[in-house]
């Protein structure tokens, strides 16, 4: 299993939009590749030993804040992506205090006439304590995200970060260092986390910031 949390920012002729969303996925392959896929153990997935790149992400449930990138998904990469929203603590270059914490909180949300309606339910809620921990550079890119059209047709599409993740491997020593809290088991994501995931611990994280491309430096007095 894999839990991937996004914040981007897509740019668009007549404008841009940022979108945070969370990937509940399940790391699989197709099944007519079978003799193909090598066998690796989660670290060598992470460092991207597998160039097939057949073992990808199949997306179970996708939860997104952008009506526009809802649809997008749905229509374009076959995901099943629904409304929710975020509260989020992550490091920040604007904010050198909040080092490698990562706390991640997804609301329930719908979509109406005016666009995304928040509720106050939480459905899943990430805490990554990452202080202390060296992590390496990997190159395990592209990924592969699997999906199935309206008509259960097999979609595969890849995608490339342009820099290295920092991966950083777990052991019984630091698994707990990642929490997992799962809010009402009525919601499908939640019921499905714990039926899969139930109390095993944490294999590895994964982090990736894109370099700034600008910067506006402090003002200063001009006589």
């Amino acid at each position: 299993m894999s839990l991937n949390y996004q914040l981007y920012f897509a740019q668009y002729p007549n404008g841009g939009g940022i979108t945070q969303e969370l990937e509940i996925n399940l790391i699989a392959h197709p099944v007519f590749a079978e003799d193909r896929i090598p066998a690796v153990n989660y670290g060598q997935h992470a460092r991207g030993y597998d160039q097939s790149k057949l073992l990808g992400s199949v997306r179970l449930h996708v939860l997104c804040d952008n009506p526009l990138a809802i649809d997008a998904g749905r229509r374009l990469y076959a995901e099943p992506k629904h409304p929710g929203w975020f509260e989020t603590t992550v490091p920040s270059l604007n904010a050198p205090a909040v080092r490698e914490r990562w706390a991640v909180s997804c609301r329930r949300a719908d979509l109406g006439t005016e666009g995304l309606r928040r509720h106050q339910e939480e459905v899943v809620a990430l805490d990554v304590d990452l202080v202390g921990l060296t992590p390496e550079p990997v190159n395990s890119t592209p990924i592969t995200g699997y999906g199935t059209d309206d008509e259960g047709k097999l979609l595969a599409g890849s995608l490339n970060a342009h820099q290295p993740y920092r991966y950083y491997a777990l052991d019984d020593r630091s698994a707990d260092r990642v929490r997992l809290d799962l809010g009402n088991p009525a919601e499908e994501p939640a019921r499905d986390l714990a039926q899969l995931v139930g109390d095993a611990p944490a294999a590895g994280v994964w982090t990736y910031q894109s370099a700034p491309v600008a910067a506006r430096n402090r003002a200063y007095y001009v006589r």
